[in-house]
């Protein structure tokens, strides 16, 4: 999942997942934060005359399925009792136009990542039956690990506010695990006005105030993950490798602090 190099490649290797345990189709999007549209990471395989009708007049908006998304934590089923009972008469309706275009049942997996809307991978089945139950938690790992590689995706199409992508990228996250821009410039092997530089672009791009905000903003647009935020080696940029002349078969990028 991870090594998809191109959103194709990537809804493929989704389609296939699901095949294998036991789906017909798959769906993975982000909607935005005012709930109405349809943000970020978009992809599918369900029948195209279905994907079309949701495209008109944001007919997706009575999606019962996206709303219950926005709310639960846990993966859940369509035909799960609490689910169908929560329904209106327009979800209802929804519902049963879905399953006339074979779309009958489906395992749905809420996606958070905090400063991102929230993303929703599902996978339908055509028939009630479901597929045995413990593709749950493989669903919910294909679906996060889908998810992340899709913003991941879009992210690195989407221009930067600083020309030394790389090094912007590194100094993001510093500042998303509290590191000051000094210690920024002490670990990149840098002069601190090339970090302060970085920062007052980002700002100025974002139009914010704090170094806290830009985290945010990146966040949000994919610049940098939260996975990232969390890991203990951060590789520097190729320049600032051979400007430290550490050999690539020593390290891989800056200690663990």
């Amino acid at each position: 999942m991870q090594a998809s190099v191109s959103l194709e490649e990537l809804s493929g290797r989704l389609s296939n997942a699901g095949r294998e345990m036991g789906f017909s189709y798959f769906s993975l999007v982000q909607r935005s934060c005012s709930g109405l549209n349809l943000t970020g990471v978009q992809l599918s395989d369900f029948p195209q005359d279905w994907v079309e009708k949701l495209g008109e007049r944001y007919y997706y908006a009575h999606d019962p399925v996206l709303e219950r998304a926005s709310n639960a934590s846990l993966p859940f089923w369509w035909d799960d009792q609490e689910f169908v009972e929560q329904q209106t008469d327009k979800h209802r309706a929804f519902m049963a136009e879905a399953a006339a275009m074979g779309l009958h049942n489906g395992l749905s997996v809420p996606l958070f990542i905090p400063g991102e809307p929230a993303g929703l991978a599902s996978f339908a089945v055509t028939g009630a039956t479901r597929p045995p139950k413990d593709v749950e938690p493989i669903a919910m790992y294909i679906g996060t690990f889908g998810f992340e590689t899709g913003r991941r995706l879009i992210a690195a199409q989407m221009p930067h506010p600083d020309s030394d992508e790389e090094l912007s990228r590194y100094v993001i996250t510093m500042l998303g695990r509290g590191r000051s821009a000094a210690v920024i410039a002490k670990l990149a092997n840098v002069k601190l006005h090339e970090i302060d530089s970085i920062i007052s672009k980002a700002k100025k791009h974002y139009r914010v105030n704090s170094t806290t905000q830009i985290v945010v903003h990146a966040l949000r647009n994919g610049i940098v993950s939260y996975l990232e935020m969390l890991e203990q080696q951060v590789e520097l940029p190729q320049t600032e490798l051979n400007r430290l002349d550490i050999r690539p078969n020593n390290v891989s990028g800056v200690r663990p602090h």
